[in-house]
Formats: C-alpha cells, structure tokens, sequence
C-alpha cells in the first residue's frame, strides 16, 4: 500500500535522466583514467603522453577495458537506470560507453550544441574499430612470424584482461586470439594459444599499447571537454551564487528530475561542469598515429 503523500515515481527512466547517467559515468572513467597520477605532466599543445611506470599503464589498460564494455546487468534484469542493452550489435563499439554517448548525440537534453561531442565520439569509435596490422609478430609456439591484423579494440581488451587476470580465466580472450590467427591464416589448438599468451602480452601490451598510449589520452580527453563544452549553456542557467561565509551556491535541479539518486548524479555531473577540465587540452606528435 502506498503511503500518504509519498512521491510516485516515473516507471520509465526519461531520456534525461538516462542523458545525465551516461554522461557523468563517461566524464568519472576518463577522470580514472588520464591524469597526472597515471600520466606524466607535459606542455601542451603537441606532446607525447607518457605513463609513470608500467605498472599504471597496467591500471590505464585494466580501466579502459572498462570503459570499452557494457554496463553490468544480472541474468535478465534491466541495466542501470534503464539504459538499453544491445543484444544485436551493429558495429563493434556498440558494446561500449561510446554507443551510450552516441545515443546523447542523436537525442541531446541538456543542450543544444552537440557537435562537438559528436565528432569526438565518431572518431574515437572509428579508431577502434579499425583493423591495424603489426608486422612481424613472433609468437614462438608458432614456430615462425606473421604479419598480424587486429582490430584495435580487440587487442585492447584482451590485453587488459591479460594484465588484469591469471592465465585460468582467460579461456573467452584465448578463444578470441584463437579466432584472430585463424582470421589470419593460422589455425592453433586452443591449448597452444595459452603458451602464446605471455608473448601476446609483450607484443600487443607492451609495445603496441604502449606506441598508442598518447592516442588513447588525446581522444579521451578530447571526450571529457567535449561534454563540458556540451554542459556549460545548461550550467550557466543552472548555477546560483548565494555568497555567504562559507560561500554557497546551489544548482537549479530540473522538475522532471523525481529520483534522488537521478538528482544526486545532477548535482555531481553540474559540480563537474564548474569548472574546466583540470587535464589541459593536447594534441599527439603526428608521428605517434603512423604505425598499427
């Protein structure tokens, strides 16, 4: 039974609230993951980014494994604030946080001027899913090189699963890596793709991850000050100084917004747009997206 004068809430998530979910989970990874605890500081504007040890860019690669997956769900249950789970990918990076911002760009509620925003989410989509190819792989169970074409976020996942996981809960990134040298003309057992993964690691972790590091960064950050440009016309209607000692200030919470957690996420997404991105705009030396 219902209690008197308790708020009825909305079935469905609006677009809004899903808009205002999707975009401060997005702008919370990329936080994790570029910032000068992981990355070393530079001078913009062209720079190559680099990581403090290899053991960050084990922690860079672990949570943009993260960031390039789905939204966790159990068993048929819905996935966080209703947002859709794609059972029927069309493209590779439908199973990504890019789809999510793919869907703000098509539908946008807090602003305007998507455009930005766009552009970044179609580039970094179509850089990941482009098939790279390495030359010269050497992977010693196979008793000789190939000239090894991957999709870039394949290698990427697997990759941070590698560094992340011991080699016995790897067997669905064997299976994958099995899948990619028969793609590529070799056909291995299942058994011999665990003596390759040591070396698959050295290779596609360390040296091509670690070539593409900069790349990566450039397009996340670009991500994270495209939705604060996205923000700033809502933010600008939204703010109000109250002054005071301490100074105060509040945010103007949109009616529709009934879920306190929806507000909460508002509230954290707008205290985030106040301010620019502490991570300073950079563009990577031309020399770093040549190769792979």
């Amino acid at each position: 039974m219902a209690t008197r004068g308790a708020v009825r809430l909305p079935a469905h998530y609006s677009p809004l609230e899903q808009e205002i979910a999707i975009l401060y989970a997005v702008w919370a990874m990329i936080d994790d993951m570029v910032n000068y605890q992981n990355f070393v500081k530079f001078d913009p504007p062209v720079t190559t980014a680099m990581v403090h040890s290899s053991v960050h860019q084990r922690l860079f690669n672990i949570l943009l494994v993260d960031f390039l997956s789905k939204p966790e769900r159990r068993s048929n249950q819905s996935l966080p604030f209703g947002l859709p789970y794609v059972t029927h990918p069309r493209r590779p990076t439908d199973g990504t946080y890019l789809f999510y911002l793919r869907q703000v760009c098509a539908n946008p509620q807090l602003g305007r001027d998507i455009a930005g925003l766009q552009k970044v989410t179609n580039d970094f989509s179509q850089w990941l899913e482009t098939r790279a190819m390495v030359p010269d792989v050497w992977l010693p169970a196979l008793k000789k090189p190939l000239d090894l074409t991957i999709e870039r976020m394949t290698f990427i996942k697997i990759c941070g699963n590698i560094v992340k996981h011991n080699f016995s809960r790897l067997q669905s990134d064997v299976q994958k890596i099995q899948r990619v040298l028969r793609d590529n003309g070799r056909r291995v057992k299942e058994e011999t793709i665990y003596e390759i993964l040591p070396t698959f690691k050295e290779w596609y972790h360390d040296n091509v991850l670690n070539y593409h590091l900069s790349t990566l960064a450039e397009f996340l950050n670009n991500l994270r000050w495209a939705i604060w440009e996205y923000l700033q016309p809502h933010f600008r209607k939204s703010f109000v100084w109250e002054g005071g000692e301490p100074p105060r200030y509040h945010f103007k919470v949109p009616s529709k917004l009934r879920r306190n957690a929806v507000r909460g996420l508002y509230w954290d997404l707008m205290n985030k747009a106040r301010d620019k991105p502490y991570y300073p705009r950079f563009t990577v030396d031309p020399i770093m997206k040549l190769r792979y």
